[in-house]
């Protein structure tokens, strides 16, 4: 769904966005604007398990406003951090390309040298 693993140029339909291919419009914009939410929803609940601090110690409007604050300095972060790991990945794949094919040329320059070894 325009997430990574399943963006790659190289998937299939069905893996990449099939699911939003049969919509355009305002069915389009809904179908991509809940999978944003879907995002924020599961990102919260990880920052909610797994960093814990900054949560509301007393019920008062200032612990409330506080908390609120830093729950969104946290939601920020967490974006910020996944759409640096994201846009980095495309770097790394083409970056890594280089690297796979000098090996596959060194595999079969191997192989070539020791047919003509034997």
């Amino acid at each position: 769904m325009g997430k990574l693993p399943f963006d790659l140029a190289e998937a299939e339909q069905e893996l990449q966005e099939g699911p939003l291919t049969e919509y355009s419009g305002s069915g389009f914009a809904v179908l991509k604007w809940g999978i944003s939410l879907k995002q924020l929803v599961v990102l919260q609940m990880f920052v909610g398990v797994f960093l814990p601090w900054g949560q509301m110690e007393t019920f008062s409007a200032g612990g409330l406003l506080l908390a609120l604050v830093i729950a969104v300095v946290k939601l920020i972060v967490g974006v910020l951090v996944i759409a640096l790991f994201e846009n980095s990945m495309a770097r790394l794949r083409f970056c890594a390309t280089s690297r796979v094919t000098w090996a596959g040329f060194g595999f079969a320059f191997l192989a070539f040298v020791s047919l003509l070894a034997a």
